[in-house]
């Protein structure tokens, strides 16, 4: 399944770079917009999950569990994408085939920090950024058994909320070296602030990129 989360934006709206990007590699036809807000028109092909969040804030961590939910419920594997991003060359299709190892929870395919083709091996006290993963349906069905700490944990980023809610698990997570998407939200639907440092991927090789061309034996 792939699940892309959005949520009205004051300025720029980048939603339809991101599914033509997604699209234009992924086979995969499950493929949903979580809407935290209106619902926008759609191309072909997705279908769109509107909820209400049940709090003011702009806390994207009720719009990831319910992709979670959604997964759990099809009994599927899990790409999730945010919706201010670019793709290199068959990212959505390594993406969505990719198997994360059984030693790690799941793995992100935005890399902040620069560093060989590989997967970069953390524990979950150092995890950051959700601009992509993909979850094992193995460990959605964990974060879904996890929802009342969820929705009784004081931080609203989903990554952070993860982390917070996962710690006593000693999970590991794996950064895919180098990533596959790039962060283009310089308007932040949460209000992270301008788009630099590593809200900039360090390590993206550039839309034009295959990432077919990469070779598989170095992550796993």
């Amino acid at each position: 399944m792939i699940a892309v989360l959005t949520t009205p934006r004051l300025t720029t709206s980048y939603l339809a770079r991101t599914l033509a990007g997604i699209d234009a590699s992924a086979r995969s036809t499950n493929k949903v917009v979580v809407c935290d807000g209106e619902v926008p028109v759609l191309p072909a092909g997705w279908r769109a999950e509107p909820f209400v969040r049940p709090v003011p804030y702009p806390h994207n961590k009720w719009a990831a569990w319910r992709a979670f939910d959604l997964a759990v419920e099809a009994g599927e594997d899990l790409t999730l994408f945010e919706d201010d991003l670019s793709l290199c060359k068959n990212a959505a299709f390594v993406i969505e085939n990719y198997v994360v190892p059984d030693d790690i929870a799941f793995m992100l395919f935005y890399a902040p920090w620069s560093g060989p083709p590989a997967i970069w091996r953390a524990h979950i006290n150092a995890y950051v950024f959700a601009q992509c993963l993909r979850f094992p349906l193995r460990s959605l069905k964990t974060l879904c058994a996890l929802r009342p700490q969820m929705e009784a944990c004081r931080l609203g980023g989903s990554d952070e909320v993860i982390k917070a809610v996962t710690m006593p698990l000693n999970w590991f997570w794996g950064v895919h070296k180098p990533g596959l998407v790039q962060h283009i939200g310089a308007d932040s639907a949460v209000g992270n602030g301008l788009l630099r440092g590593t809200r900039i991927s360090q390590d993206y090789p550039g839309d034009t990129f295959d990432a077919l061309s990469l070779r598989r034996d170095h992550y796993y």
